[in-house]
Order: C-alpha cells, then sequence, then structure tokens
C-alpha cells in the first residue's frame, strides 16, 4: 500500500465518524431537549426524520402552545405596565385635582366670608342711612314746626300793625 491511499483512508474514516458523532449528538439532544433546542426550527425538521410521527406532531404542538403562551405573556406584561402607567398618571391627576378641589372650596370659603363681611357692612351703613334719615325727618319736622310758630308770630305781628 502507499501513502497516498492510506492517508485518503484516514481522512475518510475520521469525516466518517466525525458526522456519525454528530448525527448521535444530534439524536441525544432531539430527544432530551437538551439546552430547550427543541423547538429551533432545525431541530423540529431532525426531530420528524428520527422520531415518530405522534412524536414529532406532538413536540411541534408543545412549541407552538409555548411560543403562542410566551407570546400572550409578553403581550399581556405590555398592556400591564400600561395599565400601570396609566394608572400611575391617574393618581399624579386625581392628586391634582384633589389640590385644585381644595384650594376652589378654600376660595369659595373666602369669597363666602367677604360676601357676608360686606353684607354686614351694607346692613350697618343701611341701619346708619335710616337712623340719618329719621333724625332728618325728625330735625326737619321741628324746624318746620318751628318755621311755623316764627311765620304765625310774624302774622300776628304784621296783623297788628295793620
Amino acid at each position: 500500500m502507499n501513502d497516498s491511499f492510506d492517508r485518503n483512508i484516514v481522512i475518510l474514516i475520521f469525516i466518517y465518524s466525525i458526522a456519525y458523532l454528530n448525527y448521535i449528538s444530534l439524536q441525544i439532544r432531539s430527544r432530551s431537549g437538551w439546552s430547550n433546542t427543541t423547538c429551533n426550527p432545525l431541530n423540529l425538521f431532525t426531530n420528524s426524520m428520527f422520531q415518530t410521527q405522534e412524536d414529532a406532531n406532538r413536540d411541534f404542538e408543545k412549541c407552538v402552545m409555548n411560543l403562542s403562551a410566551s407570546t400572550t405573556k409578553d403581550i399581556f406584561k405590555k398592556q400591564k405596565s400600561e395599565q400601570e402607567r396609566v394608572i400611575t398618571n391617574l393618581s399624579g391627576i386625581e392628586k391634582k385635582y384633589d389640590t385644585l378641589s381644595s384650594r376652589v372650596d378654600n376660595y369659595k370659603t373666602e369669597v363666602s366670608d367677604a360676601v357676608k363681611e360686606y353684607e354686614k357692612e351694607i346692613e350697618g351703613i343701611k341701619k346708619t342711612q335710616k337712623d340719618a334719615n329719621d333724625l332728618n325727618n325728625h330735625t326737619t319736622k321741628n324746624i318746620d314746626t318751628y318755621l311755623g310758630s316764627i311765620q304765625q308770630i310774624f302774622d300776628d305781628i304784621t296783623k297788628y300793625f295793620k
């Protein structure tokens, strides 16, 4: 035998051995789900070659269900985080509303107190005006009475001299 023939046989045996070991490794990984590679599309394809039709279908359904469940969980997580963000914003708005509402209530109380104070002052002014009017009327009557008396006296004096 010559050296090139021996070299070619060693290379072929080496290549055949590596291919066989990869084949066995692939079978072991596909059957055990090692490193969670069962749902890899390449592994699903190779599993269909090494497994029965029912096992391959069961693995496919399991992968689709897991994918669907994880997608749904992700969607719900995003939705939940959005809802929590909205709730947080709403609680901030609610605090601002409560603050604004208390300020409006305080303002209404201040305005109401001011109106009551002005009403009291107006009532006081009205009473003072009434007292002044009564005093003016009384004084005017007295003056009219005195003027009438004085007029009578002048009339009597004028009649006396005539």
